[in-house]
């Protein structure tokens, strides 16, 4: 689920996403209140170390500008959730084979690289066309004497 270390130095990761993809989140947690999220709203993920050693996850969502970030929580974890109980309920929501589940096999690489090279192909004939153009072309006469 983390790719980082307890050791390392990071302390903040930020992504940003659009309103689709805030609510998207939400339903797949289970915690959409179904109202699409408003522009420059933002949901938080804080990673705690207890003084027991254990970690937790406390949730925020930020939906209006004049308000400090309410706290979230899953519908069978108390914020903070303990990271161990937080990654048991979400790992069915996460892909195990992303590209079995999303239906991405060997054969389609096949079809994206022939029509990468096929665009590549045309661009390179656009180039030349337009470079002929522009040295085949007579030279303009603005003004002329009448």
């Amino acid at each position: 689920l983390f790719r980082s270390t307890p050791t390392a130095k990071q302390k903040m990761i930020i992504y940003s996403a659009h309103d689709t993809t805030i609510a998207g989140l939400h339903i797949a947690l289970n915690i959409f209140n179904g109202l699409m999220p408003p522009y420059a709203a933002c949901h938080i993920f804080e990673l705690y170390q207890e003084g027991n050693g254990q970690y937790s996850i406390d949730m925020f969502y930020r939906n209006v500008t004049g308000a400090e970030p309410f706290r979230l929580s899953l519908p069978s974890c108390q914020a903070p959730c303990l990271l161990e109980q937080f990654t048991k309920l979400v790992s069915p929501i996460i892909p195990k084979d992303r590209m079995k589940e999303c239906g991405i096999s060997d054969s389609n690489k096949g079809i994206i690289a022939g029509l990468g090279f096929a665009f590549g192909l045309m661009v390179i004939i656009c180039i030349i066309l337009v470079c002929l153009l522009c040295r085949h072309k007579s030279p303009r006469t603005l003004y002329q004497d009448v």
